[in-house]
């Protein structure tokens, strides 16, 4: 969760303790959320708030254990310069399933 050996080692515990400890904080902050802003929406349903509690906590889980970024790729000249080539897909490890909630959450409602 760290992406630091040293402060896990540090900290104690395994990895998945510490990744549990870590998502409890986020995990709560969505329900609170949730409950809080659900009556507000006429059309909300208990599978849409759900859908938003677990995709809060996944993206959580998806950002945070992202590895660190590659610089060292095959790069693709664009008009405003070299970019790398996964550098847009190791950007989006955690929005992209933030994206799918959200097109989940639309199906669920419409």
């Amino acid at each position: 969760m760290a992406r630091s050996p040293g402060l896990r080692r540090a900290l104690g515990g395994t990895d998945r303790h510490l990744l549990l400890a870590h998502l409890v904080v986020p995990g709560v902050g969505a329900l609170l959320w949730v409950l809080l802003t659900a009556p507000a929406l006429p059309s909300s349903t208990w599978w849409c708030s759900a859908v938003s509690v677990l995709g809060a906590v996944l993206v959580t889980y998806r950002l945070a254990t992202r590895p660190p970024l590659s610089y060292d790729l095959t790069l693709y000249d664009t008009g405003l310069g070299p970019m790398p080539l996964n550098l847009i897909r190791e950007l989006s490890r955690g929005p992209l399933l933030l994206v799918l909630v959200v097109v989940a959450q639309l199906a669920i409602v419409g």
